[in-house]
């Protein structure tokens, strides 16, 4: 199965949710739908067009109304960040990204891993369509590499998540290759952690909830755990 029918075979599930966020304007997919192995959500971007002022864009449109458990339509909204509102349709998780874009290319090349470096601009007018494909020269050769083409990143606590769930769900990486990937997040992580460990970790260290205080680190440490056990710190 190629890239572009694996795409179509997950996305199937929750093509009226989006026909519903999208009122039949386009939108980009990106990232990890398109990769083999499970997957964990679907993410999507609003087209923001270059006259529109910053922030604004498709899917601010009064259906997507950030509050977790609203049930004013026929879809229930999960989790609230300043980013995203993340959605579950047909057991599929469907996270809508709120940051403004305005073309596909410099979408991917925010992306921390160049391996999920490849998307579509999509539309539902009435059934599915795919107007763009796209995958980066960086993504290429991660693949022919057999690595997750680390590229940077202002939290590299959040990549070293991601590399977890990477490592594990990508068949066939080189892992000496990516074990040096994995330093570098560390190093990054350490080295961006002095500066600022809020924006290092991707948000605040800890938080207070109606549980009491919850901490970031611990999942942190669970991570590193995590890479021990499939051997990926060990030369480190």
């Amino acid at each position: 199965m190629d890239r572009i029918e694996l795409f179509l075979d997950r996305v199937g599930p929750v093509v009226p949710f989006l026909q519903f966020i999208s009122k039949g304007k386009p939108f980009y997919v990106a990232g990890g739908v398109f990769l083999e192995g499970d997957f964990g959500d679907i993410d999507v971007w609003g087209v923001t067009p270059p006259t529109t002022e910053p922030g604004i864009h498709i899917f601010d449109a009064p259906c997507i109304l950030r509050h977790p458990g609203y049930t004013g339509c026929q879809y229930k909204c999960e989790v609230v960040t300043d980013n995203a509102v993340t959605y579950k349709v047909n057991d599929v998780k469907v996270q809508v990204c709120l940051q403004p874009v305005t073309d596909l290319k410099s979408l991917l090349e925010t992306f921390d891993f160049a391996i999920c470096q490849i998307g579509a601009k999509v539309s539902v007018p009435d059934k599915l369509e795919i107007e763009e494909f796209y995958a980066t020269m960086h993504r290429y050769t991660a693949v022919k590499h057999r690595r997750l083409g680390y590229r940077g990143t202002n939290s590299p606590g959040i990549s070293l998540l991601r590399a977890v769930k990477y490592i594990k769900r990508i068949p066939d990486l080189d892992l000496n290759t990516v074990r040096n990937e994995v330093l570098q997040i560390v190093i990054d992580l350490i080295n961006k952690g002095v500066e600022d460990p809020e924006k290092a970790f991707g948000g605040p260290l800890w938080s207070e909830t109606n549980e009491g205080r919850l901490s970031f680190v611990p999942e942190l440490i669970h991570c590193l755990v995590k890479l021990q056990k499939i051997k990926i710190l060990t030369a480190l």
